[in-house]
């Protein structure tokens, strides 16, 4: 999750293409692991760091 999170600061790339380079292959699991771990959506946490 810290890469993807990672990605989704640094790289601007999508959420559906985080989520595959960092090993998940069902957007949605990937998406439910993200928002138990930081607290956020993955597409709103890409935004809310767009803002910055």
């Amino acid at each position: 999750m810290e890469k993807a999170k990672l990605l989704l600061e640094r790289e601007r790339i999508s959420v559906s293409e985080a989520a595959l380079l960092v090993g998940y292959s069902n957007f949605s699991h990937f998406a439910s692991i993200f928002r138990k771990t930081y607290g956020i959506n993955p597409s709103l946490y890409g935004k809310r760091v767009e803002k910055r």
